[in-house]
């Protein structure tokens, strides 16, 4: 007993220090920040200390000494250049200097203005670029900017290079084997077999037992990445050959669960929920390069559509953990309800939607202000839930209710429920078809996989799998 007190003693201890260091995520002062809005109307200051302003210019901020502001009590503007309606740089006196993200072909850079004096140079070299920065995408700097990076992972280059990588062709984003025909692959939690389907006729074309216990799919440049919470794996499979292809060995006891990929495909982020940690894996040599410390117990992953943000669900915390995958640390946790499993992310990336198995709830967060801004009431234990392409209805699983509760995302009202087909039992996860007109549910219970129509609300004849089935994951083919 007295061990087991040692032990919840020191996971709280741990959490506390993860919120505190998501607390010092960058923040302006508010005399600050009021002055910023002042030379720029309209500018959007994000979480990160970034402005976006109003014509779509991004301009990232170096900060003295870290990212603590200076206490003045008016920090007053220095000068911009070369001018306010078109700030390429901007420096004020507590220090603060802002540079203009600028594309040159295919990539993002800086450039300091030529007339620019010697001792505003060394101002802002001294400085750093804030820890929780978000990177842009394809974002390469000049050698002189490397005191400026700080522990931040940016490339960087002399101007020759630049401006070849500028002319070289971009990476891709978003970007999935191209392919008209794919397969559907189906894990089963309870018997460890991934079952493939045929995409068109929902015919079974394979299955492979895998003695472990499988979770949460990604896909990754045509390979099915799997995690496998029971031999602490990742198993990698080639649905066009149909024959696994590897595996990614992590750490013992490590029990991974869930698993997510940037949109270019550079990263694979698994979460090891045994270990508190989050694996950053390079996809193009499937080597772990780092991990992140997160709240106990981290599982189902995702990331936001624009790439910025890891999401993690913490189910024994009832928390959403939130990593920044410019720096890959953690830049904020909101506080949702009782034992978080699934969520849903809104195509502009600015809302995710979570549901509470105990709590009977969806949380909708913001990401912007991190923070809860509205509790939709569900059936009993929600599981999963998916968003229409459309942005205008959120479908959620209750499964103790066997039903598809439907809300309306623009009045945040239930507007429609679906009961479950009678060889239907208990719904686990959602996932909708490549074209968005229809809805697959998992099935904890059965052995059937559900298909719904979104148009008419009905269901298409179950496919029947062999076993109970827990992600359903659509992967192209050649």
């Amino acid at each position: 007993m007295f061990e087991r007190r040692i032990v919840a003693l020191f996971l709280a201890i741990a959490f506390i220090g993860i919120l505190a260091s998501a607390a010092n995520a960058t923040r302006l002062s508010a005399d600050f920040k009021q002055l910023v809005e002042q030379n720029f109307p309209g500018v959007r200051v994000r979480i990160d200390g970034a402005l976006e302003l109003k014509n779509g210019d991004l301009l990232l901020p170096v900060i003295p000494g870290g990212i603590n502001v200076p206490k003045w009590s008016k920090p007053q503007e220095e000068f911009t250049y070369p001018d306010q309606t078109k700030p390429e740089m901007v420096l004020y006196n507590n220090g603060w200097c802002y540079l203009k993200v600028i594309k040159r072909g295919h990539v993002n850079t800086f450039v300091l203005p030529p007339s620019l004096t010697e001792r505003s140079r060394k101002r802002i070299f001294s400085g750093n670029f804030p820890p929780d920065l978000i990177v842009p995408e394809n974002f390469v700097l000049p050698k002189a900017y490397k005191a400026v990076i700080g522990d931040l992972q940016i490339r960087l280059a002399d101007e020759v290079e630049i401006n070849k990588l500028g002319t070289d062709e971009p990476v891709a984003h978003h970007a999935p084997t191209h392919s008209d025909h794919g397969v559907y692959v189906v894990n089963s939690l309870h018997s460890g077999t991934l079952i493939l389907l045929d995409d068109r006729k929902l015919n079974k074309l394979t299955e492979f037992p895998t003695e472990g216990t499988l979770s949460q799919m990604v896909a990754v440049g045509g390979f099915l990445y799997v995690s496998d919470q029971a031999k602490a794996r990742v198993l990698i499979l080639d649905p066009s050959k149909r024959e696994f292809v590897g595996q990614i060995d992590l750490q013992p006891k490590s029990a991974p669960k869930g698993i997510a990929t940037l949109p270019n495909g550079q990263l694979i982020y698994v979460s090891e929920s045994g270990s508190n940690d989050i694996a950053i894996i390079e996809a193009a040599t499937r080597k772990v390069l780092l991990r992140t410390k997160t709240p106990p117990g981290p599982g189902r992953l995702a990331v936001t559509p624009n790439g910025y943000f890891l999401l993690v669900l913490n189910a024994a915390s009832g928390h959403l953990t939130i990593i920044s995958t410019g720096n890959q640390s953690v830049s904020g946790s909101v506080k949702v309800g009782g034992m978080p499993t699934a969520m849903a992310v809104s195509s502009d990336s600015k809302r995710v939607y979570i549901t509470n198995r105990l709590s009977n709830t969806v949380s909708v967060v913001d990401l912007a202000s991190r923070q809860v801004v509205t509790t939709l009431t569900t059936g009993n234990a929600p599981t999963g839930l998916a968003i229409s392409r459309d942005n205008e209805k959120l479908f959620v699983a209750c499964a103790r209710d066997n039903a598809i509760i439907i809300f309306d995302l623009k009045t945040n009202q239930k507007s429609g429920e679906v009961r479950l087909p009678l060889d239907l039992e208990f719904p686990g996860n959602l996932e909708l078809t490549p074209d968005g007109k229809k809805l697959f549910v998992t099935s904890e219970a059965a052995e059937s996989l559900g298909l719904m129509d979104l148009e008419t609300l009905t269901f298409d004849a179950q496919a029947h799998l062999g076993h109970t089935s827990h992600d359903i994951i659509w992967v192209p083919v050649n």
